[in-house]
């Protein structure tokens, strides 16, 4: 219990990467690489853009790819939703249009 308190107490303390910063090419940094591309994944989930999220979480390798496998393809799941969403008001649209409703 005393290991998870101080584990969120040094978690709010430490700043993530930004994602306009370098990426680390060192082969002995990989945890400050692993940050990096989460760090630049919350970054696009926050902005909203999904797809370069998935993007940057192609990137990851072996246990931590697994542990966000079940977030991505709900991502990609959204993505796909919003693309035909987009799609159907579109043709709502021109639907609407080509009827004389120009309200």
């Amino acid at each position: 219990m005393q290991g998870q308190l101080i584990g969120i107490l040094l978690s709010k303390l430490t700043i993530p990467p930004s994602p306009d910063s370098i990426v680390p090419v060192t082969e002995g940094e990989s945890g400050t690489k692993l940050d990096y591309i989460l760090s630049c994944a919350n970054y696009y989930v926050k902005v909203g853009d999904l797809e370069k999220a998935v993007y940057e979480l192609d990137k990851l390798s072996g246990q931590t790819a697994y542990v966000v496998k079940d977030w991505k393809k709900a991502a990609l799941d959204r993505i796909a939703v919003d693309k035909v969403l987009k799609v159907i008001k579109l043709e709502c649209s021109l639907m609407n249009k080509s009827m004389g409703g120009n309200a």
